[in-house]
């Protein structure tokens, strides 16, 4: 039992999260993270390329393990196995297409990325409005959805330019948030430890 004063429908979420002990290997890994992320932001196209390379490699073995899985299983009498097949076979092409031309697959990548941008914002839009007509707080809501539409306008505006360094920029950007919260929860743990 805890001797602790605890107020009145306060929560003990504090009490259940453990910090990791050996803050110095998460430190070096936050700061670590943090200079990939810097780096990733002077090289976008490379860094773009690279994960359109390693996205078609994870869509290849994924469309490879799904048409093994189709002709292995023995499943013949399974009446949705044509178009698992058939599922797997355009993972493939998608992948070929992919890994065969990197730099038309970051172009339509991006489109993608956009109008998902596009349908995320213009989702939250709504639901602010909705908020705000119910009287709830809206603000945030219809923030986030303006950022989201602008990011997908900027990125159609300057298409097919945007193709080239966008989704690179968008990794090095997680990147670095990354290595920030990682150095962050590190520190956190340090002053915990020398403070008990």
């Amino acid at each position: 039992m805890t001797d602790r004063h605890i107020e009145p429908g306060a929560t003990l979420i504090e009490e259940s999260v453990e910090l990791p002990v050996k803050w110095g290997w998460l430190l070096a890994l936050g700061i670590a993270m943090i200079a990939f992320g810097i780096t990733g932001l002077f090289f976008t196209f490379a860094l773009t390329m690279a994960s359109v390379i390693v996205f078609g490699a994870l869509v290849l073995a994924a469309g490879l393990l799904q048409l093994w899985h189709g002709f292995a299983a023995g499943e013949e009498s399974w009446g949705g196995r044509g178009l698992h097949l058939l599922v797997a076979v355009i993972y493939l092409i998608f992948s070929g297409l992919l890994l065969w031309d990197p730099l038309s697959g970051s172009l339509s990548l991006t489109l993608l990325l956009a109008s998902f941008l596009l349908a995320i914002g213009v989702f939250r839009l709504y639901h602010a409005w909705q908020w705000q007509r119910r009287g709830w707080r809206w603000k945030l809501a219809a923030f986030t959805g303006l950022v989201n539409v602008a990011l997908a306008g900027l990125i159609v505006v300057g298409w097919p330019a945007t193709g080239l360094w966008v989704i690179g920029l968008f990794v090095a950007i997680e990147i670095l948030f990354n290595g920030t919260l990682l150095t962050s929860l590190a520190l956190t743990v340090r002053s915990e430890q020398h403070g008990a």
